[in-house]
C-alpha cells in the first residue's frame, strides 16, 4: 500500500494534514489480536465520531457495502463533467477491491443531476417502487420530501457476501451487499460548487451509502454543502473519509452494527498510523 501516494492523489489540504498530526500524537494503540487494535484517548473518539455518522444501519442491525464492480449511469451531464466524476470515483476506491466502469455494464448506480430535482426524486421513487419497498415507508418518504443538494436511496442483496448459521452474539447469519443505488442531485443548489468538490462527495456517497439522517462528521467532505456561514473547511475528500472507505471493505462483513463500527474505526487508526511511517 502507498497511502502517501493515496494522499498526494487526493490533494489533501493543509487544515486537514495537521488532523492527521493531531491523531496521530494522540493515538496510544495496543496490538490485542491480528484484526483488533485497542486504543485510548480523544484521537480515538474522534474516529468513532466519524464512524457513527457516516454508517447506516439497516434494520437487520448490520452495515451494507459493494460486492461487485461500480457500474455508473449519469444523467444530466457534460461529457467533460462525466470524466471528472469517474476519475475522483475511482481514485476514491483504489484501496478497496472495487473497479468503477460506466460502459458496457449494468448500471447499479444511477445519477440524476437535475434541474427539478423534487419532481425527478418522485419519478424515480415511483419507477423503482417496487424495488424501493426492501428500504420501508419511512426512507423511501424521506427520499421523497429531501430537500438536501443530494439526495440517495439503495437496494440491498441480505446475502450478497453470503449467508449462514450465526455462532455467536457478534456474528449474523446474513452479509448484506449493496444492489443499486440511486442518487439525485439539485444543480440549483451544487452550482456555486467547485465539481471536483461536488464528484468527491458523490464518490464517498456512492462507495460507502452514508447515513443522510443527522449531521455529518467535521471532518468528511459530507459537509460540503453546511449552512455556516464560513462554509465547508472539507473542500475534497477527507483523511478521514479516505481512510473510511479502504476500512469498511476490509473487516469481516457478517457482524453486527456496533462490532463492525467498532472494527472499522479500529482498522482506520492502524492505518493512519501506517501512513506516517
Amino acid at each position: 500500500m502507498c497511502w502517501p501516494c493515496v494522499i498526494k492523489l487526493l490533494r489533501f489540504n493543509a487544515t486537514l494534514s495537521a488532523v492527521i498530526c493531531f491523531l496521530i500524537a494522540n493515538i496510544q494503540s495496543v496490538q490485542a489480536q491480528p484484526e483488533e487494535v485497542v486504543v485510548i484517548g480523544t484521537a480515538f473518539d474522534k474516529i468513532t465520531t466519524h464512524v457513527s455518522a457516516m454508517v447506516t444501519v439497516s434494520r437487520d442491525d448490520q452495515i451494507a457495502r459493494w460486492n461487485r464492480p461500480l457500474c455508473v449511469r449519469a444523467e444530466g451531464l457534460s461529457q467533460q463533467h462525466q470524466k471528472t466524476l469517474l476519475r475522483r470515483l475511482a481514485a476514491a476506491a483504489e484501496n478497496t477491491r472495487l473497479s468503477v466502469t460506466d460502459t458496457e455494464c449494468n448500471p447499479n448506480v444511477l445519477l440524476f443531476f437535475a434541474s427539478d430535482a423534487p419532481a425527478t426524486t418522485g419519478q424515480l421513487a415511483d419507477h423503482f417502487e417496487i424495488p424501493l419497498r426492501q428500504a420501508g415507508p419511512d426512507k423511501v418518504n424521506a427520499f421523497k420530501t429531501s430537500s438536501a443538494p443530494v439526495r440517495w436511496i439503495t437496494t440491498f442483496d441480505p446475502c450478497g457476501f453470503g449467508c449462514r448459521l450465526a455462532n455467536s452474539r457478534i456474528s449474523a447469519s446474513t452479509a448484506p451487499a449493496l444492489q443499486l443505488m440511486v442518487i439525485v442531485v439539485d444543480i440549483a443548489q451544487i452550482k456555486d460548487h467547485d465539481f471536483e468538490s461536488v464528484a468527491d462527495y458523490l464518490a464517498l456517497v456512492a462507495l460507502t451509502n452514508p447515513s443522510s439522517e443527522g449531521s455529518p462528521s467535521p471532518d468528511s467532505i459530507l459537509t460540503l454543502f453546511t449552512n455556516s456561514t464560513a462554509g465547508s473547511l472539507t473542500k475534497r475528500l477527507s483523511i478521514l473519509d479516505a481512510v473510511f472507505i479502504e476500512a469498511l471493505y476490509t473487516v469481516p462483513m457478517d457482524r453486527y452494527a456496533k462490532s463492525q463500527q467498532h472494527a472499522i474505526s479500529s482498522r482506520m487508526v492502524t492505518l493512519l498510523n501506517e501512513a506516517q511511517q
